[in-house]
């Protein structure tokens, strides 16, 4: 059974396409880091999750069924965080947690309690007289109180500073990891996606560009140096393991899909000639080096 399974997923807004034909499978718990330039399509792809909206074209199931014709039963298997979740600011936190658990029957109010006392969430304030990072917290404390089984998060830790964020992402593994969860996730803070996910995805004008286990992604990646030419560029940019060719100067430098100890003798064996230089890259030298511009 799949916990969510998107097929030839297009969603378009008037004659812009934010999804083209997305392939995505998620048959196991894990956790699910999505990444992508401003409007690769990662907001529109989790909100037909819950479901907020309808794909244009394709098949969206959510613990393998119609998310739309099993709403009520799939929300009380999901908690969502988008990344502009505002809640009813008149209200006290213990207000809107009273509420949440009349709706969710897993409730957990000691979980919740434990959690809001170490973000320092004072129960009796209203919602309104807190920053816009204790509202995130908020938020993700009425997403997780139930203990869901699939957990879906836009931008989760966004405005956040890093103690907080610290603190922040510490639930998400604490909770996954008393109920063995699925957290998908979208963020464009890479030490957050390097820290927590066990696999990439990342979407590239809607597509999906990347799609591979977060040790093997970060663990092939390189950046060389060597003398420019054009048929060197010309050769290294046809391999398929080079992901961006560049010149700086009289330098090329290029960034391959290839463990470090391993590039030289790719390069060698590929154009004829051993890089100069050979450098490990983190994520996010990465991820420019794929999306950014020619």
């Amino acid at each position: 059974m799949s916990i969510i399974a998107f097929t030839g997923v297009t969603r378009s807004y008037g004659a812009s396409e934010a999804l083209r034909g997305v392939d995505l499978v998620i048959d196991r718990p894990q956790v699910v880091g999505l990444l992508g330039r401003n409007g690769a399509g990662k907001s529109t792809l989790l909100r037909m999750i819950p479901p907020l909206i309808h794909a244009t074209r394709g098949s969206v199931r959510v613990f393998d069924n119609d998310p739309w014709k099993y709403q009520e039963t799939n929300k009380l298997r999901l908690g969502y965080l988008s990344d502009s979740d505002v809640h009813p600011l008149g209200l006290r936190i213990e207000d809107l947690f009273q509420l949440c658990s009349e709706v969710y029957p897993t409730w957990d109010q000691a979980l919740v309690d434990r959690f809001a006392g170490r973000f320092g969430l004072t129960k009796q304030r209203v919602l309104a007289l807190l920053s816009k990072g204790q509202q995130r917290q908020v938020g993700l404390l009425c997403a997780v109180g139930h203990r869901p089984e699939l957990l879906v998060l836009d931008e989760p830790a966004g405005g956040l500073d890093p103690v907080a964020r610290r603190d922040f992402l510490s639930v998400v593994i604490e909770v996954l990891a008393d109920s063995g969860g699925t957290v998908l996730f979208a963020s464009h803070l890479f030490g957050d996606v390097e820290r927590l996910a066990d696999r990439i995805v990342i979407l590239h004008q809607g597509r999906v560009l990347v799609d591979e286990p977060s040790e093997r992604l970060q663990a092939d990646a390189c950046r060389i140096e060597m003398p420019w030419s054009e048929t060197t560029s010309e050769r290294l940019s046809a391999w398929k393991a080079c992901a961006r060719v560049e010149r700086t100067g009289e330098r090329l430098v290029g960034t391959l899909r290839v463990a470090p100890a391993d590039a030289s003798a790719g390069v060698a064996a590929e154009i004829g000639s051993a890089p100069t230089e050979v450098q490990a890259i983190g994520l996010e030298d990465l991820f420019i080096a794929l999306t950014g511009a020619p």
